[in-house]
């Protein structure tokens, strides 16, 4: 669950939402037809729609008479069905004197219904029948999505209908999840994307609702309002009478039933929405407004070297048909000779330029451009500018070219033809989201993104509205003769407005070009004349490849078919070599990606704007080069990657700027979330060799060209070259490829002791291991704990296959005792997880509680759940195995995802490529006893026998001495104020938490509570006053920072044995052993 910013809503991520947990005994697949809700009658709105030639699914879009608009899409084959539900309301909508009421409602919405009171009915649903569920706040728009098992549709989504019908708004759940939004908001205030919005957001004009702050926080949804007297969850539901009508509704539902069945129960269910008749206003003024021609500067967390541009432009929702943003997308980003990125990569102003748009406003005809650009001097930002209106002008001066977007038509409806639409809920998520668009005709929903014509008039518009006097700027950055004079209330970052003086922007509207530079247009020469499709169309994914062609240097392997019936395949080849796993030297083939990267750069933009994705990077066992696309250019590709290969040579000049570019990487790298930070150590301590990124940076830092160029001819003289080829690409086409790959390197054979696959650390039975780390932002409030526990062995099949059935049940659970009820922290996750051959259970966990606390917590919850487990009823374990075994049968996203699984075993050269039918009939044999004897002799708390956990703590320097607010001790401080002559209850104590939001502000009103009504202290000596108030703050901080060190002292004796040398732990460890097979498949020849 997430809010989500609509201007850069590219670069968050949404997160799964978890609820408290109890299972309960669920009503069977089948429909309780009985009804006492008005059924409103059905128009069919559309049935013809343009749709991909490879989507096999048929659409039929419905509206019901209480307005909702309803989306159908069939599709007999699928193992999944998903929903999606898109209410027109968002952040903007937020009342004035409660920030964030918006995301509030959505997060609750989750927490029972008045049909389905208990508080996680819904999500032990979905996740008990192998789904989840997500939900998003944007300005304008909250999106509710789920998926599940297909033959439980009809249960969940009746589940899923009762949030838009009557939400009970519980006053338990309310006070809990206020701390959620909380945390949410918390997790975002180190984050560069979410600073710089907030800034661009309070820089607006202060009379529009975009200026306000839209996230939410405790005291803005929970504190602030206790202490005005008001209650929230009156105002909750306010809001959500007034906002939550049916007819800002639009769904869709996606199943293997039938239109007709589908409609009849999307029919049936919907039509409980109440007809609300409720009209909200629509938004006047423009954020922009006196806001153009200024520009503003701001802190940066780090780096902050992106330059951004606003330009207020024509509404762009009704130009879905012409849509000229894609061309200025395009002739403004293309790579390569004559372009405009080349102009400003030679002048040193950018290296990148991103070109985003958004129409958030509705009443509003305005959009808003986004240009944001990746400088290579924070001082040169005017001359960047001034070259940006420079090549605006020059492109303005010559006119649209029509040849252009003939070529993004082109492109545009072959890729919407033959790629597949990747995961369904987030396809859902879209449709949703489209149909809100008033502008786009019915027949054209499944295509909105596509260019449909070519209009001169609104790419001249889109042109003319990018002008100097239509812009505002902002910078991270802070220039010497500037100083900030603001800062941001809520993420507490300095800034500072200025305006563009008149001589600078008259000098943007004449601002031309050098006479030597001259632009272009971009001219793809990967543009696929669609070839004919001659290979097998599959029902299933396939699984077995044969193997086509072996010699000392090349194994190639081979798939002629693919589930996706398109003229497209994929090709994978792995550059085998000892060198990439001897941890001293593989930072050496990151110059080599680099520098692959960076000569094929035009390359791989045309590419990829032609619908042909190409991927290099390095793994434990070598360079990777993966191509998926159009069949008639992908074999051109590839030969030109190979050309590239085979003539490269590292210039004095490009290893010094690669040098500098891998140190930043590396050096970047250790400045992350403590929730990355746990993951990143978790890996290095359990994996065989794995290496610090500074150390890395050492090592770069200390490398010559000489010693690199070496390196990289050992690297192509020690290679075994595995090679994998699907889809739609001919039998001699593959011969050739593996023959072209082959002449390209003269390599010694590597021997078979030299394929050894990577070894994991083995834990000790009965022991308790942990490691400590700071976080790497001191500003950071959060600590984060990565809790592990080694289960088995991927060879004993039974236990690990337990395992998984285990994770699967524990997958709620996890998230609604320690989100949910405990309120740890927003980002909770427990999962499977296999490192090696070593297989276990992993709770990752990031909050304002310091790791030793969330130990504690984890080692409670390992404890009360075998309570749980034991309560499982036989028809409850069947329903989580079955789900296991169904997400088998999950079809691959995309033709690159159902070769990727095949790659996995050609990788680690295990060849096990059919062992479907054994796993079903291992987990089919599973017994409920068989997972609970598991779970009590590997992750209960109390198992004496063979626990093996190891964990990862990181720590905040923020409040890491007191305790949390959540965590403070009220009895034994009710004792303390009683002893020191000042009695407090724990009731009042509890009062007091309420209306506090955090540690600190609960010490000033407990003082102030004692000083008033205790001491009965109404002194008017304001410097009396002061004093005493500062001694009782001061004695009561004192005694808290006492306890909680008596407390951690305690709970990390508990913790188990500190790790203080991870090489000396290494070195005493024992190594799993490495996957391994002899080679199962015979050469088969052609």
């Amino acid at each position: 669950m997430r809010l989500i910013f609509s201007l850069f809503v590219s670069l968050l991520y949404i997160t799964q939402y978890g609820k408290p947990f109890k299972l309960h005994d669920f009503d069977k697949p089948t429909e309780n037809l009985k009804t006492d809700s008005t059924v409103f009658p059905v128009e069919i709105l559309e049935e013809k729609f343009i749709k991909s030639l490879v989507d096999r699914a048929s659409y039929r879009l419905i509206k019901l008479g209480n307005g909702i608009e309803i989306l159908l899409i069939s599709e007999p084959n699928s193992n999944k069905a998903s929903v999606s539900v898109d209410v027109g309301i968002g952040s903007l909508h937020d009342p004035d004197e409660y920030p964030g009421m918006a995301h509030f409602c959505e997060h609750l919405l989750f927490m029972g219904t008045k049909k389905y009171p208990r508080e996680n009915d819904f999500d032990s649903y979905v996740l008990t029948h192998g789904g989840y569920y997500n939900a998003f706040t944007a300005l304008i728009d909250t999106n509710y999505f789920f998926e599940i098992d297909a033959d439980f549709l009809y249960e969940a989504l009746d589940r899923f209908v009762q949030f838009f019908v009557d939400p009970l708004f519980a006053e338990d759940s309310v006070q809990r999840e206020s701390h959620a939004v909380d945390s949410e908001h918390k997790k975002n205030l180190r984050s560069s994307a979410w600073i710089r919005y907030e800034i661009q957001k309070i820089t607006f004009n202060k009379t529009h609702p975009m200026s306000r702050f839209s996230t939410g926080t405790l005291h803005t949804l929970n504190t602030g309002p206790r202490r005005q007297n008001k209650k929230i969850t009156d105002e909750i539901r306010k809001f959500f009478e007034k906002h939550y009508v049916s007819h800002a509704m639009k769904a869709a539902v996606y199943g293997k039933e039938s239109l007709d069945e589908l409609q009849r129960i999307s029919q049936k269910l919907f039509s409980q929405v109440p007809n609300k008749t409720v009209e909200v206003a629509p938004f006047t003024g423009n954020p922009l407004d006196g806001k153009l021609g200024t520009y503003f500067f701001y802190a940066p967390l780090s780096g902050g070297n992106q330059l951004h541009l606003e330009f207020p432009i024509p509404n762009q929702l009704s130009l879905y048909k012409s849509q000229p943003l894609s061309y200025l997308q395009y002739i403004m980003t293309f790579e390569g000779k004559n372009s405009s990125l080349r102009y400003l990569r030679i002048k040193d102003y950018a290296s990148y330029i991103i070109y985003n748009w958004s129409s958030f406003l509705p009443g509003l005809y305005t959009s808003y451009l986004f240009c944001i650009f990746n400088l290579t001097f924070l001082a040169k930002y005017e001359s960047t500018i001034r070259a940006f209106f420079e090549c605006i002008n020059y492109y303005k001066g010559i006119g649209p070219n029509k040849d252009v977007v003939e070529e993004l038509i082109t492109i545009q409806h072959m890729n919407f033809n033959y790629i597949p639409r990747g995961s369904i809920p987030d396809y859902l998520s879209s449709l949703t989201l489209t149909m809100q668009n008033k502008y786009i005709s019915y027949e054209h929903l499944l295509s909105p993104y596509i260019i449909k014509e070519y209009n001169e008039k609104d790419i001249k518009k889109l042109f003319d509205a990018l002008s100097p006097s239509n812009f505002r700027a902002s910078l991270g950055h802070k220039p010497k003769d500037v100083n900030f004079t603001n800062t941001e209330p809520h993420y507490g970052i300095p800034y500072v407005e200025l305006s563009f003086n008149d001589t600078f922007l008259e000098m943007l509207k004449d601002a031309k070009l050098p006479e030597n530079v001259k632009l272009g247009f971009p001219k793809n020469i990967y543009v696929s004349k669609l070839p004919n499709i001659t290979m097998e169309k599959f029902d299933h994914p396939p699984t077995q490849p044969v193997l086509f062609r072996k010699s000392e240097l090349i194994s190639l392997w081979y798939v002629y078919g693919s589930y996706y019936h398109a003229p497209r395949g994929t090709v994978t080849l792995l550059l085998r070599n000892i060198y990439s796993n001897i941890y001293i030297i593989s930072y050496k083939i990151s110059f080599i990606i680099l520098y692959l990267q960076y000569i094929s750069e035009a390359d791989s933009y045309y590419s990829s704007m032609a619908g042909i994705d190409i991927s290099i990077y390095s793994g434990y066992h070598g360079l990777i080069i993966e191509l998926e696309g159009y069949t008639d250019k992908i074999v051109e590709i590839f030969d030109n990657i190979l050309k590239i290969i085979r003539t490269a040579s590292i210039s004095y000049h490009d290893f010094y700027g690669l040098k500098q570019d891998l140190l930043y990487r590396y050096l970047s790298s250790s400045f992350v979330s403590p929730i990355s930070l746990v993951r990143d150590e978790s890996r290095r301590t359990l994996m065989e060799a794995s290496r610090d990124p500074k150390e890395l940076a050492y090592e770069v830092l200390n490398t010559e060209p000489e010693e690199l160029s070496a390196f990289v001819y050992d690297f192509y003289t020690n290679l075994y070259l595995e090679l994998l080829i699907t889809g739609n690409i001919p039998p001699e086409d593959a011969l050739h490829i593996s023959y072209m790959v082959e002449t390209t390197f003269e390599s010694r054979y590597i021997l078979s002791s030299e394929f050894i696959n990577p070894r994991a650390i083995t834990i000790k039975k009965d022991s308790k291991y942990y490691r400590k780390f700071n976080a790497s932002d001191a500003k950071d409030l959060n600590s984060a704990i990565h809790y592990y526990c080694e289960v088995t062995d991927l060879a004993e099949r039974k236990e690990n296959s337990a395992l998984v059935v285990l994770s699967h049940i524990m997958n709620e659970p996890v998230f609604s005792i320690l989100r949910s009820k405990e309120q740890l922290g927003y980002a909770v996750r427990g999962s499977y997880v296999r490192s090696a051959t070593v297989t276990g259970y992993q709770i990752i966990l990031q909050s304002e509680r310091q790791p030793h606390v969330l130990e504690s917590r984890i080692n409670a919850f390992f404890k009360s759940f075998l309570e749980h487990l034991n309560n499982l009823t036989n028809e409850e374990f069947s329903h989580h195995v079955n789900s296991v075994i169904n997400s088998l049968k999950d079809i691959p996203e995309s033709m690159a995802e159902e070769a990727g699984n095949i790659w996995t075993k050609i990788y680690y050269r295990i060849y096990n490529f059919d062992t479907h039918n054994k796993t079903v009939e291992t987990y089919k044999s599973l017994k409920k006893e068989d997972v609970v004897d598991l779970f009590k002799k590997t992750l209960y708390y109390d198992s004496q026998t063979s626990r093996k956990k190891i964990s990862q703590h990181v720590s905040s320097f923020v409040a890491r001495d007191i305790f949390h607010l959540d965590d403070i001790p009220f009895n034994k401080l009710s004792d303390y104020l009683a002893k020191a002559e000042t009695p407090v209850s724990e009731e009042k104590l509890r009062e007091i938490y309420l209306i506090s939001n955090n540690t600190e502000t609960f010490i000033q009103e407990l003082v102030h509570h004692i000083l008033i009504d205790v001491k009965k202290n109404h002194a008017s000596n304001q410097e009396t006053q002061a004093e005493y108030t500062k001694t009782e703050y001061n004695k009561i901080h004192s005694y808290l920072v006492s306890e909680y060190q008596s407390q951690k002292k305690l709970l990390e004796e508990q913790t188990g044995k500190l790790i203080k040398n991870l090489t000396e732990f290494k070195a005493r460890s024992v190594l799993s052993r490495a996957l391994v097979s002899p080679l199962l498949v015979k050469l088969k020849s052609k």
